[in-house]
């Protein structure tokens, strides 16, 4: 086929201005034979006595059950022509036998997400969290993340910046509402309560404490980025080896790691050097006293000769050289050596784009 051929849409189901008179809507699921003469059913079809000649007792078929029918027909044509989504429905999946393998229902709890079965004869309510559902694999699931450079609000999503989430009746500080149902589990289930608090506690399961109206908080995203842990089932690399660990651990996902602002410790500052301040004072030195003899040859008043006197040893006395070190030039007192350096924090982030994160409800 051709796009050409796309057949003409319905604008309106057939029939769709009939007066009660005139259609029967719905067309009955069970027999009208013995209950209606002549009067058509999904089980039956137009029943024998439509096919019977009225001579014979037979009854013709009734315009209201071709209106009836073929606006049924069409109202469901009508529907997929626009788009329409199927919701969830018990009433029908009883009726019918459980949904088949591959089936695709809208959430009634939380419209916008999508259940797709994965057994035949499919019984179970998959927004209670029945077995044999999952999220299609087109379809964004509870608990996906998105990014964007915007504060602008995104549907069927929460901000993940630490407020809460719960019922309608919950109080919570972000969104409270039934819908948020299947991220409240997601986020009781998948982190723990240092991460994502329930207010007075946890109690035996994410659906009691929602239908119990405590709050729990979303996973907090605030000013962190994001990277691989380690090992991702796979041999840990040990890369992490000294970063501090905020919560969790290296090798656990949802686990926070590192510091936007560091301060350095002695053992993390490069081998340096520092400029020493030397000062050398003037001094002099004394003769001792004890017998002995000085010579001395010069230019004098009396001409050369020899000085007696006394002297302890052949050496002079001791005295201090004044030498001192310091950090200050010109001052060089405090046997330190020159200061360096703030000894503030650093700062550990590199050049990024900043957003909101979002987690899908």
């Amino acid at each position: 086929m051709q796009v050409s051929q796309l057949p003409v849409k319905f604008t309106v189901p057939f029939a769709n201005g009939a007066g009660p008179s005139f259609i029967q809507y719905p067309i009955p699921a069970s027999s009208q034979i013995g209950i209606t003469g002549g009067a058509a059913s999904f089980t039956d079809g137009f029943p024998p006595l439509n096919f019977s000649p009225i001579s014979s007792g037979g009854i013709p078929p009734r315009g209201v059950d071709f209106n009836g029918i073929l606006y049924q027909i069409t109202a469901w044509n009508q529907w997929q022509q626009v788009g329409g989504s199927i919701p969830y429905d018990s009433t029908f999946q009883a009726a019918i036998g459980g949904y088949p393998s591959g089936a695709v229902v809208e959430s009634v709890v939380c419209p916008g997400n999508y259940w797709q079965s994965t057994a035949d004869n499919n019984v179970t309510n998959p927004d209670a969290f029945g077995a044999g559902w999952r999220t299609p694999p087109w379809a964004k699931g509870t608990g996906d993340w998105a990014w964007r450079p915007s504060s602008a609000a995104l549907a069927n999503h929460i901000v993940m910046n630490g407020t809460t989430i719960g019922s309608a009746a919950s109080g919570a500080s972000q969104l409270a509402s039934a819908t948020t149902l299947f991220v409240y589990k997601y986020l009781w289930d998948t982190f723990s309560n240092t991460q994502c608090p329930v207010s007075g506690g946890r109690g035996a399961s994410a659906s009691a404490d929602f239908a119990a109206n405590k709050t729990i908080g979303t996973f907090n995203m605030q000013a962190t980025g994001i990277a691989g842990v380690d090992g991702m089932g796979g041999t840990p690399t040990s890369l992490y080896t000294g970063v501090p660990i905020v919560s969790g651990s290296a090798t656990a996902a949802g686990s926070i790691l590192g510091e936007n602002l560091h301060t350095l410790v002695t053992s993390e500052i490069a081998a340096h050097q520092h400029a020493v301040f030397l000062k050398d004072g003037q001094h002099s030195h004394g003769i001792g006293a004890g017998a002995g003899v000085i010579n001395y040859t010069g230019a004098s008043a009396g001409g050369g000769g020899t000085l007696a006197g006394t002297t302890a040893s052949t050496t002079t006395a001791n005295a201090s050289s004044n030498i001192t070190i310091g950090s200050v030039n010109g001052v060089a007192n405090d046997n330190q050596t020159a200061g360096a350096g703030g000894g503030n924090s650093h700062n550990n982030v590199s050049r990024i784009a900043l957003g909101y994160w979002f987690m899908h409800i």
